[in-house]
Order: structure tokens, then sequence, then C-alpha cells
């Protein structure tokens, strides 16, 4: 019986996605393959289903090359992957954030844990994964944890190598030679957890944006782990995989890694209907949407996973009585009378 459905703060897809659209790559066909919405990293906060997201890596390192997350790795600041990159790079040194990022770890993931040990000789990282990737998904992803690893202890000025050795999984058929120009000394790990190694010099070297508190919005995030429920998994799965096409339970199923028929009953345990959630979600998701002006009727349509307006339209009026132009008109115009009734610098008149 599942626990939850497997998820990850969708913010470490925002280098990949970065990368990609960067060099012209087809991102929402890749997003799509891996039964992910195309804006599913648009939320810094949101979570996505770590096995599809593990399978967008795999898809893109068997088009791009076995060391392409050393690649994304080698161009990505960690303050770009949201609230664990703000909670690590609040603090003085490697040692500090990746210590910072143990204690957090619970609320940026289901089912990935990391440890921090400190060595005489510098401090050694190990992260763990409690699902059963393959040879080939888990190469990937430990390339990708050491890539943002890499990524914070560059943010200093310790010289490299930064890293003295890593324990990774080979690749199944490119085995380890693409990692050594990135890594150093790379050697094969004899269990599925990835192991690095990561000298004084480097661990306690300043990083270069000063140390300072933890921001007040990033310290009250929502959490994982043990927090989290069977339902509320649910619910951030269907948000992130709504967009990459009909929504079905086959889909809902893959990203927990069980059978269709045992997500049923533990969804009939729940007393929950999958249609009625899916429908809430895209209720939810519908009514933000149409808030704002930014986004065409036709793209809301497209992110719910409807085939087009009219089908938006009609799940719309059955929702509210009210057509979604009307919803949008009416929330821009209680937008509008909030602006004048705010004066200078944002006092209430």
């Amino acid at each position: 019986m599942i626990a939850v459905v497997p998820s990850i703060r969708a913010a470490v897809l925002s280098p990949i996605l970065r990368w990609m659209v960067g060099r012209g790559l087809p991102v929402e066909e890749a997003l799509q393959e891996a039964a992910l919405g195309a804006w599913v990293a648009e939320d810094a906060d949101g979570f996505a289903p770590i096995l599809n997201s593990a399978e967008l890596l795999r898809r893109l390192g068997r088009t791009e090359g076995p060391d392409v997350f050393c690649r994304i790795g080698a161009s990505t600041s960690f303050s770009e992957i949201g609230a664990i990159g703000v909670i690590a790079l609040a603090r003085r040194t490697p040692r500090l954030a990746l210590h910072a990022i143990v204690d957090f770890m619970p609320r940026h993931s289901t089912h990935e844990r990391i440890a921090v040990e400190d060595t005489p000789e510098g401090i050694r990282f190990i992260d763990l994964w409690g699902l059963g990737f393959d040879q080939e998904a888990l190469h990937y992803v430990q390339q990708y944890v050491a890539a943002l690893a890499q990524a914070i202890c560059r943010a200093t000025a310790a010289e490299a190598p930064l890293f003295s050795r890593v324990e990774i999984a080979p690749h199944p058929t490119a085995g380890l030679a693409h990692l050594r120009p990135c890594f150093g000394l790379v050697e094969a790990a004899t269990e599925p957890k990835l192991v690095i190694d990561i000298p004084a010099r480097v661990a306690d070297a300043r990083l270069k944006r000063p140390a300072g508190d933890v921001p007040r919005e990033a310290a009250k995030l929502s959490g994982t782990g043990g927090e989290v429920d069977f339902v509320q998994s649910l619910r951030w799965t269907i948000s992130a995989i709504m967009g990459a096409g009909s929504i079905s339970i086959d889909d809902v199923a893959a990203a927990a890694g069980t059978s269709p028929r045992t997500l049923q009953r533990r969804l009939a345990a729940h007393d929950v209907a999958f249609s009625d959630m899916v429908d809430e979600m895209r209720r939810e998701t519908a009514l933000r949407l149409l808030g704002s002006e930014c986004i065409a009727m036709g793209d809301v349509a497209v992110r719910l996973g409807y085939a087009n307006a009219s089908a938006l339209s009609r799940a719309v009026r059955r929702w509210t009585g009210e057509t979604p132009r009307a919803i949008r008109a009416k929330a821009l115009a209680g937008k509008r009378v909030r602006r004048k009734a705010t004066g200078v610098g944002g006092v209430q008149r």
C-alpha cells in the first residue's frame, strides 16, 4: 500500500528547463513525454512527482549525452532551485549550507534523504533515495545531485578540484569516464547511494553570497515528509501532470509507482473519488489563472488538460454558473478597486 506519491519541490527542475530553452530544445515535448505539465516548475514552492522527474532526466541523458547534468550543473547557480537554494546560500560556508539542507530535506522531498558527516579531511555528503530506480535513472539522478552540490562549492573562491572523491552509480553502458572531467576522482558505488568527499579547504571556504538569516518566507514553507498525507501528495501530482494532456488514473498510478487498482483501493479507503479530485484541482487552478489577464483563455484550457477553450467554458459554467470571461472580468475589476483603495506606499485609505 502506497503511503504518499513520491514528490519533490519542482524548482529543482528549473536549471534543466532553463538549459534546454537556451539550446532551443523542445521543452514542452520533453515534459509531455515524461507526463509533466509544461508549467510544472513555474511555482517554486510547488511539487512534482519524483518518478516523472527522473524520467525527464533519463530522456535528456539519452538525447544529449551521459554527462549532460554535469554540463547543466556547470552553468547553474544554487539559488535557481527555490527554497533549498535560499536556505543553503544563507549560510557562510558549504559545510554549513549542506548541514542546513539536511535539516530542510524532509520539507523538500518525500523520498530523498541526505547526511553530512564531518571528517578530519573535510565533509562527506551522502545522498540516498527510498525508491527503486533502475541503474540508468539512478546514474542520472545522482549525477544531477552531485552537480548541484558542486554548484554550492563553486559559489566560493576555492580552486578546483572541488571534490576529492565521488562514489556514484555507473551508467549501464557509458560507465564513469564521462564524469571524471567534471568531478575528478570517480569510483563505482557498491551501494545505491551517492557519496561525495569535499576537502576542508572547500567545505570551509566562504560563500560569495553574504551570510544572513534564512528569509522569513523560506522558513515558513509548507512541509513534506511526515507532515504530508496521501491525499495531499495526490493533489500535488495531479497539479504537476495537468497540462501534459488528459489526466488518467493510469498516469497518476505510474507517478506513484503502483498499479491503478492499488491506487483505486487507496482512494476508496480515503472515501475520495479520483474524478472528483481531478475536477477539484482543475477548478482551483482555473479560478486562479482566470484572475490574471496575462494568460489567454486557450492557454488556461491547455494548462488544465482540456482539448480547447470550449471545454474549459463548459467546465467553468458547471462550477460557477458563469463564463470564463465573466469570472476574469470580476477578478480584474476587484483588483482595480483594491488598487484605487490603496494609497502611497501601499497604505490602505
